[in-house]
């Protein structure tokens, strides 16, 4: 869970608006301790987002079943099950729809 929280503070961290000059200032914008996933399987989670954003500007339902070894139809049914298109592309997740696609990789995966 260590790790995940790290990515949530790096996301927080933006650019401060206006700031032209320089090494870029950072704004933080954590709000509150818990962060806004639960993840259940940390370590397929990261694995699942590295695979995405390794192949990039693809379908993440063909993408991540090719890399993985797994049965495309079956993470394309798990994945709609989740809500999460199959024809998705990982630019368009965000940190819930990793998780969507982490828990349909684990489904598929009989984990």
């Amino acid at each position: 869970m260590k790790n995940v929280f790290n990515l949530i503070i790096l996301l927080c961290l933006t650019a401060v608006p206006g700031f032209s000059s320089g090494a870029p200032a950072l704004e933080n914008l954590i709000s509150g301790a818990e962060p806004p996933v639960a993840v259940e399987d940390e370590r397929l989670f990261f694995e699942i987002v590295r695979t995405a954003f390794q192949m990039r500007r693809k379908m993440l339902g063909g993408s991540i079943a090719e890399s993985l070894g797994l049965p495309r139809e079956a993470l394309a049914a798990a994945m709609a099950a989740r809500g999460v298109a199959p024809t998705s592309r990982a630019e368009e997740l965000d940190l819930a729809g990793f998780e969507a696609l982490a828990r349909a990789v684990a489904e598929v995966r009989g984990g």
